[in-house]
């Protein structure tokens, strides 16, 4: 049994305001959430694969030039990976801008899509090393 100081502290039941309860994966909002989360971390990961080239190298201006041309190819598929992805968020906005709701099997797919996304970085880096 509860006190009655203590039952005269608590929330009587009927005026607490009832707020149904939503099905998991219905909230367009939540999953543009985690997909800007899981294309930012994309993003970023994709600059660790760039290597600066090593200093004690450069001795001129002529030096430099090799050594960016040396890593090129790096920052060329740097650059086509970095624009794939903002175009696959650019697109993958703009279809969440349209849905005033979503459903279970919309937040599958796109946590399909979200999982290619992540494959993007392995992907690249086996092209450079397959291509060298």
């Amino acid at each position: 049994m509860v006190s009655t100081a203590v039952a005269e502290r608590l929330p009587r039941i009927d005026s607490l305001e009832w707020k149904p309860r939503t099905i998991a994966g219905q909230s367009v909002e939540r999953l543009a959430a985690l997909s800007d989360g899981i294309f930012a971390v994309a993003m970023t990961l994709l600059v660790l694969d760039l290597r600066v080239p090593a200093a004690e190298a450069i001795r001129s201006e002529q030096g430099l030039g090799w050594a960016l041309g040396a890593i090129a190819a790096q920052l060329v598929v740097y650059m086509m990976s970095f624009l794939t992805l903002g175009i696959f968020w650019v697109g993958q906005q703009t279809q969440l801008n349209h849905l005033s709701r979503s459903q279970r099997s919309l937040t599958w797919t796109h946590l399909l899509f979200l999982f290619a996304v992540t494959l993007v970085q392995v992907n690249d880096a086996i092209g450079l090393v397959a291509r060298w």
